[in-house]
């Protein structure tokens, strides 16, 4: 069996269909000759990714202006350096 790549446009009409509840699980695999399994992951991928959909563009835009003030004055890099410190044990 050799694997059908499809597109995000195809994952998501599968995965909405399946949220929807209007066919069965089985109807929908027959539908669009879709392992029951990967149309289970397409809705879990649908549901987990909608939280981005209402974040806050604020939320973004203020982590990205902190970033670049800190990169412009050079503390960027010790940011990312006090992240990546083991933490010592006492």
């Amino acid at each position: 069996m050799t694997r059908t790549p499809r597109s995000a446009a195809f994952k998501k009409k599968v995965a909405i269909e399946a949220l929807r509840e209007d066919n069965t699980l089985e109807a929908i695999v027959r539908k669009y000759g879709v392992h029951p399994v990967q149309v289970g992951k397409w809705k879990k991928a649908l549901l987990d990714g909608a939280e981005a959909v209402f974040e806050r563009k604020t939320d973004r835009s203020r982590y990205e202006a902190d970033k670049e003030a800190l990169e412009r004055k050079g503390h960027w890099s010790n940011v990312l350096r006090e992240k990546r410190k083991p933490q010592r044990l006492c």
